[in-house]
């Protein structure tokens, strides 16, 4: 049983991370209209926002008393990492291929980075906690 449900996980972020990437060209789209404009300063405040976001969200369901809840966190925000990341990979992909690098050819990787950060330090947080 536990083979089966390390399967469907590692199927879900493999599923999550092409759909991501395919999205790319789509985030560079959505990136490059935010108004006002995305500059270098905004990927930092980016990163380190989703970082700590996502240590704070997962972290709440960490410290309920039982383990569950903070695994089915880890599970989603695994997911949504993966996609993300899959679709800042796609979006800098794309403006590398059109000669067009910028920030909102980073933007969505940066997020991605962040998130799959913040889900590993969670992770070795529940770790610690339900040890």
């Amino acid at each position: 049983m536990e083979g089966d449900s390390m399967k469907r996980q590692v199927w879900t972020g493999a599923t999550a991370f092409v759909v991501g990437a395919i999205s790319g060209p789509f985030a560079l789209s959505s990136a490059r209209s935010s108004q006002p404009g995305l500059d270098w300063n905004t990927i930092a405040f980016v990163f380190i926002g989703t970082l700590i976001g996502t240590i704070f969200v997962i972290g709440l369901q960490i410290l309920r008393t039982e383990s569950k809840h903070g695994h089915h966190a880890l599970r989603f925000f695994l997911a949504v990492s993966l996609f993300v990341l899959g679709s800042g990979i796609g979006a800098l992909a794309f403006a590398v291929y059109g000669g067009q690098i910028d920030p909102a050819s980073i933007f969505f990787g940066a997020a991605g980075i962040g998130l799959v950060i913040g889900v590993l330090l969670s992770r070795v947080a529940h770790g610690l906690r339900f040890k």
